[in-house]
């Protein structure tokens, strides 16, 4: 496997906004972000945000309080509206509610939460680590790699040469002192772009 002569991190890093923690930030919640620390999870959207301590049975919960409201578990998502966060993920996923007075409670598993996140990490690398240009004949170079992290994913295809069509995953952090150089031996290579979303995900 030939390496490329032309790597340009500084002008990849411009590019291409893609890290690793950008992306796990993401999930399937239309609008909603969730973030977790691993004690404690935050969902934000055009409502709110909304912190949520994660309870030893898996469990967290999340509450708003509104002192003008009467809330009920009939009228709740009418009084929130459709773009509130609650009332995303409580059509998203499994969720038990508590609405009463002038609060609403929602409980849900913190591994729904992050089994989505995880879910629209895998399938997000692997879709753009799938549509990579070959880096030799692109157009645009700059454009023709994924930053994930502290890795460059490039696609080299040479099987028209009797070669293979390969994702190269090279370490971006090596002699940084001199741009577009890096380690002759890659950390990942693999013809399918799950497994190098895979690596990511690990090793990121």
């Amino acid at each position: 496997m030939k390496k490329a002569d032309n790597f340009d991190a500084s002008k990849w890093l411009v590019e291409n906004k893609i890290t690793f923690q950008s992306r796990l930030n993401e999930n399937k919640i239309e609008s909603v972000d969730v973030d977790n620390d691993g004690e404690q999870i935050t969902l934000s959207g055009d409502s709110g945000d909304y912190d949520g301590f994660i309870e030893d049975d898996g469990t967290v919960s999340f509450t708003v309080t509104n002192d003008e409201e009467d809330f009920n578990d009939q009228n709740w998502k009418s009084i929130l509206g459709k773009n509130h966060v609650f009332v995303k993920v409580a059509n998203a996923i499994p969720t038990k509610v508590e609405a009463l007075g002038d609060y609403v409670m929602i409980t849900v598993k913190a591994s729904d939460l992050t089994s989505m996140n995880e879910s629209k990490l895998n399938e997000d690398l692997t879709d753009s680590i799938a549509a990579l240009p070959d880096f030799n004949t692109a157009m645009n170079r700059e454009k023709s790699e994924l930053i994930v992290g502290n890795y460059a994913v490039v696609r080299y295809d040479e099987s028209g040469e009797g070669g293979e069509n390969m994702y190269v995953v090279w370490d971006n952090t090596v002699n940084q002192d001199e741009i577009g150089s890096y380690d002759d031996v890659p950390e990942f290579e693999s013809e399918d772009p799950a497994e190098v979303a895979d690596f990511l995900k690990k090793n990121s």
